[in-house]
């Protein structure tokens, strides 16, 4: 046994302890909640309508809208909240983030946290996949720390947006799908039937996914000769659990599935008349974008174009991911395993709802296809397995492997904790909202700041982050005298001493303060340099 084969027969050991998944979720746990309230570098639009629903479900059982445990949570302008909404998010993130508030203070890390553990949780879960399909547990070790190294996964793991929740769903379906295969316990597939269902509930992508992996479950079952009556009956009846409370609750509040479709233009409604027309693309192209999501930059080097959800710096999978996917698909051919064909369908149909309904819309990103990224791992996985099976050729490759891959994820994590903050903190806050409610909280204290008026462009993305880091400071009374300046009285009706907050590219400050009766006293800049807020003394 050569040098190379020695270390390997070394790791392979250490990995098949019963402990050592342990220990990679331990790792991973510190390594995602490492400075979880500095990166991302400012709370999103997103995370702050979750962190205040939240709040407010933990604090009164009730959303903002004074709904008693909401089934789908209705978004509002939190200074207008008696303008009704215009969409619908699915509840579970809301009520996780509420479960985090009850237990730590308001705060950014703290409304990431619940993410986080989604994040692990699905680690763990694949782990349990891949040792259900192939009863060796250096394997599934292997798998869970690709999954937990993986960029994609890293960054939307650390964000507190829903993006990822549809995940642990969606695995936890294919352990119970990978054991009915194995055992035949028919409650085994009720099971599955339920968290299928239940995957609606985590992000608008469920509604594609349940019946996209419903037909998988019954092609797979049919295929192996396995869809009998009681099979066939006792997943539809785990379905229809998740189901019914939804449909009980869409009978009382029939205005929510409207505009659930209505906003990805599936039905005509003015209000997303110009999103539906955005989104429209001609068969070609909507074949050109789903190729978009298997292009080897996408997947390989560059990770998309969304600069939230990539660092653009590693691609949504690591390098190595290059040799191992191919070597996976080559294996499910040449050495398949009953469950691969499942998992190659939903790898090559995660992307299939949004370009079929958010066409241009979909921004060509990893957030709303991120169910891609674990059954991509459990294909790298099968492709381990089978060049583990040619001892020289495979043990080599998958060295050499082992050495590029830490490797480019130490470079990954340097860039996201470093230059990525800088170059994407414009796109998380374009405000910057933390240093002008910092300057502006400073300010009430030495001179009295009678109203603060928020320029209503792009309004709910600006109040509802105002909102997070008044809230946070304790400051609820600067909360109670911010106003749209949009919807405000006369500009010469503003009273004297009030604050005007301002893009530093709006052109009606550039008019105020021609007036003289207007200064600036304060201008604020992103972490790159680049000019973000002006603010405004009324004389």
């Amino acid at each position: 046994m050569n040098r190379v084969e020695t270390f390997a027969a070394i790791g392979k050991r250490l990995a098949n302890s019963r402990y050592t998944i342990l220990v990679v979720i331990a790792a991973a746990a510190v390594l995602y909640t490492w400075r979880l309230g500095e990166a991302p570098a400012a709370v999103s639009n997103d995370e702050a309508h979750f962190a205040f629903h939240g709040y407010a479900l933990a604090t009164t059982g009730r959303d903002l809208n004074g709904v008693r445990l909401p089934l789908f949570v209705e978004m509002i302008d939190p200074l207008l909240p008696d303008v009704p909404g215009t969409a619908y998010w699915q509840p579970f993130l809301f009520y996780l983030t509420a479960a985090s508030l009850k237990v730590f203070p308001f705060d950014e890390w703290s409304i990431r946290v619940p993410v986080v553990l989604v994040a692990l949780s699905s680690v763990a879960l694949l782990y349990a996949v891949v040792f259900e399909t192939y009863r060796t547990r250096w394997l599934a070790t292997v798998a869970a720390l690709l999954l937990a190294m993986t960029p994609s996964w890293f960054v939307m793991g650390r964000q507190g947006i829903d993006y990822i929740c549809p995940a642990p769903f969606v695995l936890a379906w294919l352990w119970c799908l990978t054991r009915f295969l194995h055992t035949r316990q028919i409650p085994v597939l009720a099971c599955a039937g339920v968290l299928l269902a239940a995957t609606a509930l985590t992000h608008i992508s469920g509604w594609a996914l349940v019946p996209v992996l419903t037909a998988v479950t019954l092609g797979t079952l049919a295929y192996r000769r396995l869809l009998q009556p009681r099979a066939a009956v006792a997943f539809a009846c785990g379905l229809a659990v998740p189901a019914m409370a939804v449909f009980l609750w869409l009978l009382f509040h029939p205005g929510v599935m409207r505009e659930l479709v209505a906003r990805y233009g599936l039905v005509e409604d003015a209000r997303w008349s110009s999103e539906a027309a955005r989104s429209a693309l001609s068969p070609t192209q909507r074949l050109s974008l789903y190729w978009d999501y298997f292009n080897p930059s996408f997947l390989f080097f560059a990770g998309g174009s969304h600069p939230t959800q990539t660092t653009s710096t590693a691609g949504v999978f690591l390098l190595p991911f290059a040799v191992l996917l191919p070597a996976g698909l080559r294996a499910c051919y040449v050495r398949p395993r009953p469950v691969m064909p499942a998992v190659i369908c939903g790898f090559v149909t995660a992307p299939l709802a949004v370009v079929l309904v958010l066409g241009a819309l979909s921004d060509y990103s990893i957030g709303r296809v991120i169910t891609l990224v674990p059954f991509g791992v459990l294909i790298a996985a099968h492709g381990i397995y089978w060049l583990c099976e040619n001892r020289r050729r495979g043990t080599i490759t998958l060295s050499l492997l082992a050495i590029v891959l830490p490797l480019q994820f130490a470079s990954f994590l340097h860039d996201y904790f470093g230059e990525y903050q800088v170059r994407a903190a414009a796109r998380f806050d374009a405000l910057n909202t933390k240093a002008v409610a910092d300057f502006v909280m400073t300010r009430a204290e030495q001179a009295s700041v009678p109203l603060v008026y928020l320029s209503d462009d792009d309004r709910d993305s600006k109040a509802v982050r105002w909102r997070f880091h008044l809230w946070k400071a304790g400051r609820e009374e600067l909360w109670a005298k911010t106003r749209y300046f949009g919807v405000a009285p006369a500009t010469d009706d503003v009273p004297a001493g009030s604050l005007l907050v301002f893009f530093h590219q709006d052109a009606r400050a550039a008019s105020l303060l021609d007036t003289g009766r207007y200064s600036a006293v304060g201008e604020f800049s992103h972490p790159s340099g680049d000019p973000a807020s002006i603010v405004l003394l009324r004389h």
